[in-house]
């Protein structure tokens, strides 16, 4: 937030993405019917996307992983890739 162009750049992020909203019955019901696997990440200190929000998604979901990480809300990226890079790959 150090910079005028970053600012701008949540700002204009919220201002998008204010109006979204997700149904979560119909969305469970897509991945429980399409075997998606599903690996949900949150961070400890994320005060955007919780992890106490994401249980109201997982309690109607049938298989999955879900990793809350020591991070914040901008640090979150960074810390989950090691998930999603496969080993000896």
């Amino acid at each position: 937030m150090n910079t005028v162009e970053k600012r701008s750049r949540v700002y204009y992020s919220w201002v998008v993405f204010r109006h979204l909203r997700f149904d979560l019955n119909h969305l469970a019901y897509l991945i429980n019917s399409n075997t998606i696997k599903l690996t949900l990440i949150t961070g400890k200190y994320d005060k955007v996307i919780t992890p106490k929000n994401m249980k109201h998604l997982l309690k109607k979901i049938k298989e999955y992983r879900f990793e809350v990480l020591e991070s914040g809300h901008t640090g979150l990226i960074n810390q989950s890739l090691p998930y999603f890079i496969e080993p000896n790959a």
